[in-house]
């Protein structure tokens, strides 16, 4: 027998992998909240602010496959996978269930750095690139060890100017990713 707490996770994970902000819009509950994966001191509240912010969160990733689910009774865990561009983003997904049964609160729990850096820089431009694509402006970052721009480098960055930094400091490569 299928409970009403099943049902919020079951549709929401269903949703969520085929972007169907709707239908993860009926597992929640009125008053929603999303505690912010970049600061932890953001709130997003209210199922209005939650369709904006699940449209381009959503809208900017591919491939979003949920793994597992752990946990029963009101807490839930929900661990996927999906891509940002070309950097793979993991998440293990905490919901708080209501007792209607509905989510009344997520805490993402997102990884690598750098994907959600990337995230976080198509939320910044105002609107979300087209589904799947990376952002419109090229993420750009700089690293200090040869290591790290091969690591980079094999995703995608290209080495765009290096330089040694002023007063005998380390060396720097600046980095960039062009679709």
């Amino acid at each position: 027998m299928t409970t009403e707490v099943d049902d919020a996770v079951a549709r929401y994970r269903t949703a969520s992998e085929a972007n169907d902000i709707d239908g993860m819009m009926v597992a929640l509950a009125p008053d929603i909240e999303l505690v912010s994966p970049i600061s932890g001191r953001m709130v997003f509240r209210g199922q209005d602010d939650l369709r904006v912010l699940l449209t381009a969160v959503y809208g900017s990733m591919a491939g979003l496959q949920w793994r597992e689910e752990i946990g029963n009774g009101t807490v839930r865990v929900l661990v996927g996978d999906a891509a940002i561009g070309p950097i793979k983003l993991g998440d293990a997904m905490v919901f708080e269930l209501a007792e209607d049964g509905r989510i009344k609160r997520i805490r993402p729990h997102l990884r690598p750095w750098l994907a959600l850096t990337l995230l976080a820089q198509t939320r910044a431009q105002g609107r979300p690139p087209p589904r799947g694509r990376p952002p419109c402006t090229a993420p750009v970052l700089s690293v200090g060890t040869p290591r790290n721009v091969s690591i980079y480098g094999r995703c995608g960055f290209r080495v765009v100017e290096d330089i040694d930094a002023p007063g005998g400091g380390p060396h720097i490569w600046f980095m960039r990713w062009d679709p």
